[in-house]
Parts: C-alpha cells; sequence; structure tokens
C-alpha cells in the first residue's frame, strides 16, 4: 500500500465512525427526556459530522492541488501512482456519494426529528392542561385535606359546644321543672286562696243584704235569715285568721235575734192617715174655751143667770199676727212634707231622724191648727208617741263588726 493509502484509510475509518455517528443520531437525538435537550444533542452531533467532512474534503483538495509536485517524485513508480490516482479518484468519488447520501440522510433525519419535535410540541402543549388539572387537582386535594381539617376542627368545637348546650339545657330543665313544681303548689294555694276569697266575698254580700233588709226594708225575719245563710258560708272556712270573723259574726247575730222592730207598716199607714187628714184640720184662731156646766142643783137664780150671762159673753185673747189663707196652706204642705220624710224615716228605722221630723211636725201643728178639734188632738197624741214606744228604742243593732273584719282579710278598702 502507498503512503496516500495509508493516508486515505484513516480518513476512511474517520468517515465510516462519523457516518455510524450520523446515523446514531436521530435515535440518539430521541433519547432526552425533554425537546430542549434533544434539540441541542442533534445540534452538536450535526456540527461534528459537518466539520470532519470540511476536513477530509480540505484534506483532498490539498492532495490534488499539491499533486504536480509530489508527482514528480514518484515518476520511478509511475504505474503505482497512476493507480493509486484512479484509487484516490474513485475513492473521492465514493466519497462523495457517501457525503451525498449522508447529506440526505441527514436531511431526512433532520425532517423527522423537525417531524418528531412538532409532534412532542403538540404532545407537550396538548400534555400541559392535564399537567395544569393535575396541578390543579394537587392543589384542590390540599385544600380540601386543609378545609377538612378546618372542619373537623370545627365539628370538634360544635360538638363541645352542644355538649354544653345539651348541658346547659338539661339544667334548666331541671331548674324549670322545680319552678313547674313550685309553680304547681303555688296554683293550689291560689286556687285555694281564690276560693277563700270567693266565701269570703259571699259571706259579705250576705251580711250586706241582712243590713239592707233591716235598715231600707225593716224586715227583720228576712235579715235573720240572710245572716244565718253567711254564718253556714262562713263555716266552711277554718283556720285561726277566721276566728275573729266568726266570732264578731255570731256577737251580731245574737244582737240581730234580740232586736224586736216595731210594725213600721201600720206606723207608716198612721202617717199617710194623718197626712191625708191634714186637709181637715182647723186652723187656730184663738185660744180654745171649754163651755160651763151648768149647776142643776144650784138653787140660786143668781148663780143660773150669771152662767148663762157667762155664756153669752166670751171674753178671748186675740194674738197681734193674724193668719191668712196662705200662711194655712203653706203650713199644711209643710206639715205634710215632714211627715212624708218622717215615714221614710221610719221605715229605714232612723229614730233619731224620725224624732226630729216629727217634733218639727207637731210644733207646726201646734202653732197653726186648733190642737182642741178632736180630729188634731188625735194625731198630735199619736205622733207624740210614734218615735219612742214603751222606753224601747226602735234603733236597729248595728253589723259592721263582721263586714270590716271580711274588709281586713280580703285586704280592700271597701
Amino acid at each position: 500500500m502507498s503512503e496516500n493509502d495509508a493516508q486515505d484509510t484513516p480518513q476512511k475509518s474517520q468517515v465510516h465512525e462519523d457516518d455510524s455517528e450520523v446515523g446514531a443520531g436521530p435515535d440518539s437525538v430521541a433519547g432526552p427526556d425533554r425537546p430542549g435537550a434533544e434539540d441541542r444533542t442533534f445540534r452538536r452531533r450535526r456540527a461534528g459530522v459537518v466539520a470532519w467532512l470540511a476536513l477530509l474534503l480540505a484534506v483532498g483538495a490539498a492532495g490534488l492541488a499539491s499533486r504536480p509536485y509530489w508527482s514528480q517524485w514518484l515518476d520511478g513508480k509511475s504505474e503505482d501512482v497512476a493507480t493509486t490516482a484512479l484509487a484516490t479518484v474513485e475513492e473521492f468519488q465514493a466519497l462523495s456519494d457517501h457525503v451525498d447520501r449522508i447529506d440526505r440522510e441527514t436531511e431526512q433525519a433532520r425532517e423527522q426529528l423537525r417531524q418528531g419535535l412538532t409532534d412532542l410540541e403538540a404532545e407537550f402543549d396538548a400534555a400541559k392542561p392535564a399537567q395544569d388539572l393535575s396541578e390543579r387537582i394537587d392543589r384542590l386535594g390540599t385544600r380540601l385535606e386543609r378545609l377538612e381539617g378546618d372542619s373537623n376542627t370545627r365539628l370538634g368545637g360544635i360538638r363541645s359546644r352542644i355538649e354544653d348546650l345539651e348541658e346547659q339545657v338539661g339544667r334548666r330543665l331541671e331548674r324549670f321543672e322545680l319552678r313547674l313544681a313550685e309553680v304547681g303548689t303555688d296554683l293550689d294555694r291560689a286556687d285555694h286562696d281564690l276560693a277563700t276569697r270567693l266565701r269570703l266575698v259571699e259571706v259579705d254580700s250576705l251580711f250586706a243584704l241582712a243590713q239592707d233588709q233591716l235598715v231600707v226594708s225593716g224586715n227583720a225575719q228576712a235579715a235573720r235569715t240572710a245572716w244565718q245563710r253567711g254564718l253556714e258560708r262562713l263555716a266552711v272556712l277554718e283556720g285561726d285568721e277566721f276566728r275573729d270573723l266568726k266570732d264578731a259574726a255570731r256577737r251580731e247575730f245574737e244582737r240581730l235575734q234580740a232586736f224586736q222592730p216595731p210594725d213600721t207598716a201600720a206606723h207608716v199607714d198612721r202617717i199617710y192617715a194623718i197626712i191625708g187628714e191634714i186637709e181637715q184640720w182647723p186652723a187656730r184662731s184663738g185660744p180654745a174655751q171649754e163651755p160651763a156646766d151648768s149647776d142643776a142643783s144650784a138653787a140660786d137664780w143668781r148663780e143660773r143667770l150669771g152662767s148663762v150671762l157667762d155664756d153669752l159673753v166670751t171674753i178671748e185673747n186675740v194674738d197681734g199676727d193674724y193668719l191668712s189663707p196662705a200662711e194655712v196652706d203653706l203650713a199644711r204642705e209643710q206639715l205634710r212634707i215632714s211627715l212624708q220624710a218622717a215615714a221614710l224615716a221610719v221605715v229605714r228605722t232612723r229614730d233619731d231622724t224620725a224624732r226630729r221630723l216629727v217634733e218639727r211636725a207637731l210644733a207646726s201643728a201646734e202653732r197653726y191648727f186648733d190642737t182642741d178639734a178632736a180630729v188634731v188632738a188625735e194625731s198630735v197624741e199619736w205622733l207624740s208617741g210614734l218615735v219612742v214606744r214603751d222606753g224601747r228604742e226602735i234603733r236597729p243593732p248595728s253589723l259592721e263588726d263582721s263586714r270590716a273584719e271580711i274588709a281586713r282579710l280580703l285586704g280592700s278598702v271597701r
């Protein structure tokens, strides 16, 4: 082998190594995980192949250019040189073809690489939302875990608060039950107090009815009946607080039984009969004179003559005030009014009032009417004995102590 062959051999081996490196380029480029790293690796390898190819072309060009100079050194070996040159040209041609093939393969690999990069970019773009979604899912998972922790914390607080509220409600229910029991006791006591108050009001009403029957109507029997019914209602009440009331009611009932009222109806009828007779009463005209009884046994005619003369001559004392008919009518009307008021006082058993009114009527009768007349004298005599009968007053007993005690128990002011 010639020296040129020896020089070409390393070049061929180098070219084959470069070819192998270039052929392995796409596979090696596709190895990295990221598209940017693959592109940079591919560019470095391609630059190395181009550099070696340029160096090889430069060496070949230098050999061809220097051939006229070193061909003379090889005159003795022209055949070998020619053979070597022919081989060199063939090798160069083969090398050129190989380089063209490599360029085509490189271009194809480049196109494949571009297509792969495009596909990778499309896949990366398609995977990017999924990656964002995965990141969002991770963030949501973290947030859910945090919210779950917060919820657990809050639920724990709520549970503890509910337990506290249950305890408070339980305590309040216990207090409510106690208060309800107390209220039940208070209601029973209130019912008892209400029944007691109603009973006292009923007894007071019966005592008031007895007073009205006695004072207004003068019906002592009806008053006794009402008072006895009040005592029966009062007997139902038990307790020391009612002892004074019962004692007072019994004392007043004894006084009511001992009271014997006059026949007020007959008195009132007699008073109104007198009122009807007033119109017939003669007015006072002078002092009343009684005729002298003639003594039949008188034997002296002189005495009989004197008696006759006395009957013929009457000496009267005439008051200075002369009563006109109008004054007499006014006196009659005043007398009627006084007697009507006295009748009402008798009905109400107001003996003081009745006494004053009767005394006023008697004074008016003695001043304006002839009290010697039989009709006037009879009426005046009856009126004089109206207020007091047999030394006994007609005033009814007082029945206020029992009602005052009831008012005290009721806690009200009558």
